[in-house]
């Protein structure tokens, strides 16, 4: 793992009072459950950082939020 972040092009997202403002309002706006905390936070975290477009296999966890353009391989 370090040798993955040590790497120019990697960079950790940081969680802020906004990404858990938005993902609070997210569970509540789409009526989430606990099961969804963790996947939503992680949307929202990547939302309030400006990523719009998420490469993904699973696209049933990113859709829901109506603000990425998922790509699928």
């Amino acid at each position: 793992m370090e040798e993955f972040l040590s790497k120019p092009r990697v960079k950790l997202l940081p969680s802020s009072d906004a990404s858990i403002r938005l993902m609070l309002r997210w569970l509540s706006q789409f009526g989430l459950g606990r099961k969804r905390i963790i996947d939503t936070h992680i949307a929202a975290i990547l939302h309030t950082n400006g990523i719009n477009r998420i490469l993904t296999s699973d696209s049933r966890g990113f859709i829901t939020y109506g603000v990425f353009e998922i790509i699928t391989p």
